[in-house]
C-alpha cells in the first residue's frame, strides 16, 4: 500500500506544472511504477486529454475546454447581428474571432494560454512512459508495445497541435529555417533554456513517433475509442503526410486503414437530423480525445429572440453545399426564435454531438473519423494527378451523403477538381478542428496555392438606452469588419508564444509578432 501511495504522489508531481517550467524535465523516481498497468493508468489519467461535460464554458483553469478558439478564427463561423456581449464563449473568445495581437484576453484583461501548458504537460508524461515501459520485463511484450505505442501517438498528436498553432505551416523549401515550437523528447534534466526548433525538425519528430506507434499498435484491439490503436496512428500519420505534401505516403496509410475493414461511413439516409451525427459508437469513429465546445460556441439563447449567445455558421460555408446534400440539414440546424413556436431567425448552428451526456462523447478538436481517411486519400490522389482514382474514392463518402437518386458524378477537372476536393473536406469535417490548419497549408501549397481574405463583421450590442425587449436597447448597429488578409500579407496565422514561456526561457524563445488590428469597413 505504501508503494502505491508513493507512486501516486510521484504521478501527481509529474502532472503539476507551474507557469515557469512548461518544459521542465520529469525524471522523478518512478520506482513505484512496477507494471504496464501502472503506466497505462498514468497515461489514461494524465496523458490523454479529458472529456468535459461542464455546464459552463471556460478557457482557463483545470476545467478549461481545449483550444475552442480554433472554431472561430476561420471562415466557417460568423458573428450574428445580435450577439450577447457578456456571456460564455462570446466573452472569452471574441478576440480570437478578431485576430487580435494578443487574443488571450477579454475586456482588456489577459489570461494564460492554458493549451500550451497542458499539451507540454502531457508530452512530459509521454516522455517518462516511453523509456520506462522497457523496464517492465515481467509484462508480456505485446503489453509493453501497446503502452509505448499509445505514448508515442500522444506525443506526436500534441506536437502536431502545437506546431500548427504556434509554428509556421510546413513548406519544404523553408522548413529547415521556419520556426515551430521547442522540441523535448527526453525525460532527463537538461540545464539549459529552450529555443524553438524548426518546422522540419518538429514534423520529422511527429512522423517518427507515429511510424513507431503504427508498428507497436499493430493488431491491438482497444475496448474504447478513447485509447489509440493502429488505425488512429495511421490516420494521423496520413494527415501529417498531407501537410508535408508526401502524397504517396498519405495514400499508403489510408489504404492500410481501409484494408483493416473495421470502419465505414454512416448512411445519412438513415440518420435522424435531431440526433448526433458524430458520437463514440458511430462506425465512423476511430479515436477521440479532448473536449467538445461547439454547443457553447454556437449556443442559442433560451429567453429572448433579440440575443444570441454565440456564433453562427457563415454563409460562405453554407453556400458550398449542394441543395440535395444531406449534410446541409444534418450538420447545420436552424436557430430557433425563443418564445415563438416553430420559427427560426435565418441563421444556422453546427452542433454534431447533440447530447454530450447520452450520445457517446467525442471531441470537436481531436476526433479521428473514417470519412477523413477517404478525404485524405482523395486529396493525395488528386495531387498526384490520379483524378479518376480520386473521384472513385470520393464517391464512397458521397454515396452516403446523398439519396441515391440525387447522387451525381463529379465532373470538375484540373484546378476546379482540386477546389472541389478541398470543399468536400470543408463540407464534411467542418467544426472538427480542420479548417484553420487547412487554410494555412493551402496557402503554402507548392502546386495549387490558395489563400483568401477573411472578413468577420462586428456589431455594437446594447447601443440604445432602453431597458426592455422590443425597444432600442435591443437594436444592433453594424460597426465595421475585422479583416484577416491573405497569408503572405498577414502575421496572424500563428498564435503568440505565451508570455510565461518567454519569461522562463530568458529570451531564448523568439516571439511570433502579430499586428495590432483595427475595425474597418
Amino acid at each position: 500500500m505504501k508503494k502505491k501511495i508513493l507512486y501516486w504522489i510521484v504521478c501527481l508531481g509529474l502532472f503539476t506544472i507551474s507557469c515557469g517550467d512548461f518544459l521542465e524535465d520529469y525524471s522523478q523516481d518512478l520506482t513505484y511504477a512496477s507494471s504496464c498497468a501502472d503506466l497505462e493508468e498514468l497515461l489514461i489519467g494524465n496523458g490523454y486529454m479529458k472529456q468535459n461535460v461542464s455546464t459552463s464554458f471556460t478557457v482557463t483553469g483545470d476545467n478549461s475546454f481545449s483550444c475552442p478558439w480554433i472554431h472561430v478564427m476561420d471562415d466557417d463561423a460568423i458573428e450574428p447581428d445580435r450577439k450577447q456581449q457578456y456571456s460564455g464563449a462570446v466573452y472569452q473568445l471574441e478576440e480570437f474571432h478578431h485576430w487580435a495581437k494578443n487574443p488571450f484576453q477579454n475586456e482588456g484583461k489577459t489570461f494564460d494560454d492554458a493549451a500550451w501548458k497542458d499539451w507540454y504537460a502531457r508530452i512530459a508524461i509521454a516522455n517518462v512512459v516511453i523509456p520506462k515501459v522497457n523496464d517492465m520485463l515481467d509484462d508480456p511484450e505485446e503489453e509493453r508495445n501497446r503502452i509505448k505505442g499509445e505514448a508515442l501517438f500522444l506525443r506526436a498528436g500534441f506536437y502536431f497541435l502545437l506546431t500548427n498553432f504556434y509554428g509556421l505551416p510546413y513548406r519544404e523549401a523553408s522548413a529547415t529555417t521556419d520556426l515551430s515550437v521547442p522540441l523535448k523528447l527526453t525525460e532527463y534534466i537538461e540545464d539549459k533554456y529552450y529555443s524553438r526548433n524548426t518546422v522540419k525538425e518538429v514534423f520529422e519528430s511527429i512522423e517518427n513517433d507515429l511510424k513507431q506507434a503504427v508498428l507497436l499498435l499493430k493488431g491491438v484491439e482497444q475496448t474504447t475509442v478513447y485509447q489509440a490503436n493502429e488505425a488512429a496512428a495511421r490516420l494521423l500519420l496520413s494527415r501529417v503526410y498531407l501537410y508535408m505534401e508526401r502524397w504517396e505516403n498519405a495514400v499508403a496509410q489510408c489504404d492500410s486503414i481501409m484494408l483493416l475493414d473495421k470502419y465505414s461511413c454512416l448512411d445519412f439516409n438513415t440518420v435522424d437530423a435531431s440526433k448526433s451525427s458524430t458520437y463514440a459508437g458511430s462506425p465512423e469513429t476511430i479515436f477521440s480525445q479532448g473536449t467538445y465546445s461547439m454547443d457553447f460556441i454556437m449556443s442559442e439563447t433560451n429567453y429572448s429572440p433579440y440575443y444570441h449567445y454565440g456564433w453562427v455558421v457563415s454563409d460562405d460555408l453554407l453556400k458550398i453545399y449542394n441543395e440535395k446534400d444531406l449534410r446541409r440539414s444534418i450538420y447545420h440546424t436552424p436557430t430557433r426564435m425563443p418564445g415563438v413556436e416553430g420559427t427560426t431567425d435565418g441563421t444556422f448552428r453546427c452542433i454534431k454531438l447533440k447530447d454530450k451526456n447520452k450520445d457517446g462523447y467525442v471531441s470537436d478538436m481531436f476526433l479521428l473519423r473514417y470519412p477523413e481517411v477517404i478525404l485524405n486519400k482523395a486529396e493525395a490522389l488528386a495531387m498526384l494527378g490520379r483524378e479518376n482514382d480520386s473521384k472513385a474514392c470520393l464517391q464512397e463518402l458521397r454515396s452516403n451523403r446523398f439519396k441515391g437518386a440525387d447522387l451525381q458524378s463529379v465532373v470538375e477537372t484540373g484546378d476546379d477538381y482540386i477546389t472541389f476536393v478541398r470543399d468536400e473536406r470543408r463540407r464534411e469535417l467542418c467544426f472538427e478542428g480542420h479548417r484553420w490548419f487547412d487554410l494555412r497549408r493551402y496557402a503554402v501549397s507548392t502546386t495549387h496555392p490558395f489563400t483568401k481574405e477573411i472578413i468577420h463583421p462586428h456589431y455594437d450590442r446594447w447601443a440604445g438606452s432602453g431597458s426592455g425587449v422590443g425597444d432600442e436597447r435591443n437594436e444592433y448597429q453594424f460597426t465595421g469588419n475585422y479583416r484577416l488578409k491573405k497569408y503572405n500579407e498577414e502575421t496572424a496565422y500563428v498564435l503568440p508564444i505565451p508570455e510565461y514561456a518567454m519569461t522562463y526561457n530568458n529570451g531564448a524563445l523568439v516571439q511570433n509578432e502579430r499586428e495590432d488590428r483595427k475595425i474597418n469597413n
